[in-house]
């Protein structure tokens, strides 16, 4: 239907008359009421009832009990607060959110939802202060909330457990035992003509002399010849006296053995022997006592501490980020062989703890830096022994859309049709409809391309990087390609492979071990499906793993094939996050946000009723109020108010199709071309990259494959650049060797056993030189666990490097394991000394002192700090 000029002015017309009619009726109406109710505001406020006024109202709150007047004595409410915390509805959700809340994920004050009432808290005072006049310009807000999804590394810490335990080695040893026999244990016997006498030997060893004592206190007429004992022979005894033994030096005996010795009479006749053993056996008429020093071997038992460290991985591929004493020190005891021994330890086990992994940003640094978004999900993408490394996030952002009015006594008044969008609640929807039609358009030519059963859409890559298990490349980076010197030894294909996932090309499959060395992982892979553009990998990850529930493989043989037309099908594009995609659709034109939209259109609308013949700029606001009010409508609109003002008196424009119809026309006019210019290197990598983006996007917004050629020329054109880079950085390490680190510091697995030795040696060369010119000042708190901990660490470490120390403690509490702590006398602050523990070495010479550390320190990081003082911290890079 067409309108004649002249009959939209009268319609026009007729609109404004009417308006000023019913407004005047409207004050007309309200000033009669307000002088039929003038006067009656007390009597409304001495007779009001509140109970019949307000809902649940009562004037004895059971609040009321806590309150016992100013001569009464406080109410407790803690323990009630208490009670209320753990048993109300309120104080349960309170309680669950704390707990279940991780730590990382706490919501921002600037956050939008908390801003709005901090903004009505800060503001309130303006209501009752006296200057509110009832009416108040006011914005009405709507806000929406969006999920976007992202990925990123998990920070993985790994622990090793260091226990110690008293054990103890058997240390031999030697001593002469003294041995005397006396005549009572001494066993006689008749053997034929002999007479036997023996001993039992009391202890085992070796016997260094021996002496047979014989006491003749009879002078009868027989008397022992022939004696023969412990390996010595003597013809006869007549006489009282000590006899040696000279065969029993270096004879072995054994204790509880029996040694035997025998004799004769000197007479030949048969009973000559019974004489003699009556002799030996009755009375005290002959005697015999063995006296005896045997050399005795013993074992002593010497106890020590013995460390015991237990990690479920290698120590090499992670960072030492600190030790906890889990078991506390003190004296502990054992028995051996029924004996105690005692042993002191400052503390009897240890969790130290490893970064294996830090957590990186990933994809998700837009999100982790806006305050209005917070985490609403989590879930671990992939794992390796039992740890998480890789996972998906979902953000909840919020976004608030506002429209302006004016609040007049409870009545909101939209002053020009902006508030329609706040409550539509839409915010930059042009987009999303945008890349959803640009995903649909995507898949439909990569299956227009194809012939066969198997139509697949988004067909992706499998790419890999390492990581080496000992830390010292790593070519899986999320950032710093191009600028980090420890990624040299990356690949080509690695490299682009950064690239790709800079630009949220790719998807994380999983982390393997790919290289063994006698049973031990030297190098580690990850794998990745690549995929041509934003659309397919957005397509791939949240369509196909996260809502069909189809993945992607394992870590090492990566599925990154294309997703068939059931699948698309079957795929909810609505709650796809194509946040990412939004940047080439910026990049490559200007898309306009929803409220550049409804400002077009109103400049539309009011550029058609002026050229229509209406000239009152209140009458043209008021058409393009109506098209606020249907701003979910704008796209269309927009659409076409253009073609209505062309056809009435704009000029004749060429619009490109697609959504760049809304751009403004370009000024054509050639300016005059500058003078030639060499330009920089950095000059033409940016046009280099400005090109390759070019190239991408036009291959992404005008599919063909002569546009796909032409971005993959560049794509090789990079990859051949990052090569020979690569290549031109070995063959730089040839020509000039004194740029390679390796040479300075190696950084191969084979070589750290003795790269940490010569460190080692560096570090107690550096202690030994500045021992002889500096004393330790330990300044510490004995109230405070940690400074006594690292004071037994500060006490040991100078007794094994022969450091003088002055242990001072600060609080007035001395630690038992620094006996010759003394008291603060005014040095810490004469040195201000204001974070303890604090270490200082001093020169008593020169009366002149310095820092080596604060806090809590290791043994071994107090070896490298000695190091770095001793160099003045030049370091070895």
């Amino acid at each position: 239907m067409t309108f004649s000029r002249p009959l939209l002015t009268l319609f026009l017309a007729a609109m404004s008359f009417s308006v000023p009619v019913t407004a005047n009726e409207q004050y007309n109406q309200g000033s009669e009421f307000a002088k039929g109710i003038k006067g009656q505001e007390q009597s409304a406020i001495s007779g009001f009832d509140p109970a019949g006024s307000l809902p649940s109202y009562t004037n004895a709150p059971s609040e009321s009990g806590y309150y016992g007047g100013v001569t009464n004595t406080s109410t407790d409410l803690t323990s009630q607060g208490n009670a209320a915390l753990n048993q109300s509805d309120a104080g349960k959700a309170i309680t669950e959110s704390i707990l279940n809340t991780p730590s990382d994920n706490k919501p921002s004050m600037d956050a939008p939802f908390i801003s709005v009432g901090t903004d009505a808290w800060d503001n309130a005072e303006s209501v009752t202060d006296g200057s509110f006049d009832g009416c108040v310009e006011q914005e009405v807000t709507s806000t929406e909330y969006t999920n976007h999804v992202c990925s990123r590394d998990t920070r993985v810490d790994q622990y090793c457990a260091r226990t110690a335990t008293i054990e103890g080695d058997w240390v031999g040893s030697t001593y002469d035992y003294p041995v005397t026999i006396p005549h009572s244990a001494i066993r006689y016997a008749i053997s034929g003509s002999d007479v036997t006498f023996s001993f039992t030997a009391p202890v085992s060893g070796t016997m260094r002399y021996a002496k047979l004592h014989f006491n003749r206190n009879r002078n009868w007429t027989h008397y022992p010849t022939s004696i023969s004992f412990l390996n010595s022979f003597y013809p006869e005894f007549k006489s009282t006296g000590a006899y040696p033994l000279p065969g029993a030096t270096g004879m072995n005996v054994v204790a509880g053995a029996t040694y035997t010795g025998t004799m004769r009479s000197n007479h030949s006749t048969g009973s000559a022997a019974s004489y003699l053993y009556r002799y030996f056996t009755e009375g005290d008429y002959y005697t015999y006592t063995v006296e005896a020093t045997i050399t005795v071997n013993d074992q002593t038992f010497s106890p020590k501490i013995v460390w015991r460290e237990s990690c479920p991985f290698d120590k090499a591929e992670g960072a030492l980020t600190g030790s906890q004493c889990t078991e506390p020190g003190g004296n502990r005891t054992i028995y051996v062989e029924g004996k105690p021994y005692t042993m002191y330890s400052d503390c009897w086990a240890y969790k130290d703890s490893y970064l294996t992994q830090s957590q990186s940003e990933g994809s998700c640094s837009q999100y982790i830096n806006d305050p209005a978004c917070t985490v609403a999900n989590r879930q671990c993408a992939y794992e390796l022994d039992g740890f998480c490394l890789h996972e998906n996030l979902t953000y909840s952002c919020e976004h608030k859309t506002t429209g302006s009015g004016v609040m007049c006594g409870g009545t909101f008044f939209c002053k020009d049709g902006s508030c329609a969008q706040a409550e539509a609640g839409k915010n930059n929807a042009f987009q999303k409809a945008v890349s959803e039609l640009a995903a649909v358009a995507a898949a439909g030519k990569d299956v227009a391309e194809l012939n066969g059963a198997d139509v697949r859409a988004f067909t992706g890559k499998a790419q890999f990087c390492k990581k080496f298990a000992a830390g010292f490349s790593n070519c899986c980076k999320d950032s710093g390609w191009g600028q980090d010197i420890g990624l040299a030894s990356c690949s080509s294909e690695e490299k682009a492979l950064g690239e790709a996932r800079q630009r949220k090309l790719t998807i994380d499959i999983g982390e393997f071990c790919s290289k063994k060395v006698l049973g031990v992982c030297v190098e580690k892979k990850r794998s990745y499906c690549v995929f041509d553009s934003k659309l397919a990998q957005i397509v791939q990850q949240q369509g196909r793993q996260w809502q069909l529930g189809v993945g992607f493989g394992g870590a090492s043989s990566p599925d990154c094939r294309g997703i068939t037309v059931e699948q698309l099908q079957a795929i909810n594009f609505d709650n796809l996050d194509f946040s990412n995609f939004y940047e080439d659709l910026q990049n490559g034109s200007t898309v306009p946000e929803d409220n550049a939209l409804l400002q077009r259109v109103q400049q539309q609308i009011s550029g058609w009723a002026l050229r229509c013949g209406i000239r009152s700029p209140h009458r043209a606001s008021q058409q393009a109020s109506v098209a606020r009010q249907w701003g979910w409508m704008l796209p269309a609109m927009l659409m076409l108010a253009m073609p209505v003002s062309a056809a009435i008196s704009a000029p004749e424009r060429n619009e490109p199709q697609g959504w760049q119809w809304y751009n403004e026309p370009q000024d054509n006019t050639e300016p005059q071309a500058p003078a030639p210019k060499q330009k920089s290197a950095s000059e033409l990598k940016k046009a280099y990259q400005q090109a390759t983006q070019e190239a991408l996007d036009n291959a992404i917004l005008n599919s063909s494959p002569d546009n796909f050629a032409r971005f993959m020329r560049w794509q090789n054109f990079w990859t051949e650049r990052a090569g020979k880079f690569s290549q031109s950085a070995k063959s730089a390490m040839l020509k000039y060797p004194e740029l390679d680190y390796n040479l300075k510091y190696s950084h191969y697995n084979g070589t750290v056993k003795e790269q940490l030795s010569m460190d080692k040696q560096k570090e107690q060369a550096a202690i030994a030189k500045l021992a002889s010119q500096y004393g330790i000042f330990f300044f510490y708190r004995g109230q405070m666990p940690l400074d006594n901990l690292a004071g037994s660490i500060i006490a040991n470490f100078a007794k094994d490097n022969n450091i003088s120390i002055i242990p001072v403690s600060v609080d007035g509490v001395l630690n038992p394991a620094l006996p010759t702590s003394r008291l603060d006398a005014g040095q810490r602050q004469r040195m201000g000394i204001k974070f303890f523990p604090a270490i200082f070495l001093v020169d008593p010479k020169q009366h002149t002192y310095r820092p080596l550390a604060y806090g809590f320190i290791t043994p071994d990081d107090l070896s490298r700090q000695f190091l770095n003082v001793a160099t003045g911290f030049k370091g070895e890079f």
